[in-house]
């Protein structure tokens, strides 16, 4: 995963701090957004090549960032998985229909798994 671009989209500073440690460790470039605005802003100037993003967020939530993004030109083709304590049938039906790559219950994941997802994401 050298090189690739990850965007955490996550409030929680503990968490953020965590997944970028790790990913930087595997040799991507890291940027975090502590919310949904942010996040939106940080996307449309980093381009990542995949995007992490929590649920449950301040400004704006991540279900509302899925849509702004999936909306817009330049990033509706961005991978997003969507990233949660929520583990609503409902949600995750919706975002995967509607082009999530993924969507992961944070309290069943450690941040390997994290990385061991975004490698078969890759193909690596």
């Amino acid at each position: 995963m050298k090189g690739k671009k990850i965007l955490f989209v996550e409030d929680d500073e503990l968490m953020s701090r965590m997944y970028r440690r790790i990913f930087v460790a595997q040799g991507c470039v890291v940027e975090v957004a502590q919310n949904g605005l942010e996040g939106y802003v940080k996307a449309t100037v980093f381009q990542p090549d995949l995007i992490f993003l929590d649920v449950m967020m301040p400004k704006m939530n991540g279900l509302e960032l899925f849509e702004k993004m999936k909306a817009d030109k330049d990033m509706k083709d961005i991978p997003i998985i969507m990233l949660t304590n929520l583990a609503s049938q409902t949600a995750t039906e919706s975002t995967l229909l509607k082009g999530a790559a993924g969507y992961l219950i944070k309290s069943d994941h450690d941040p390997e798994d994290l990385v061991a997802f975004a490698k078969k994401f890759f193909g690596e």
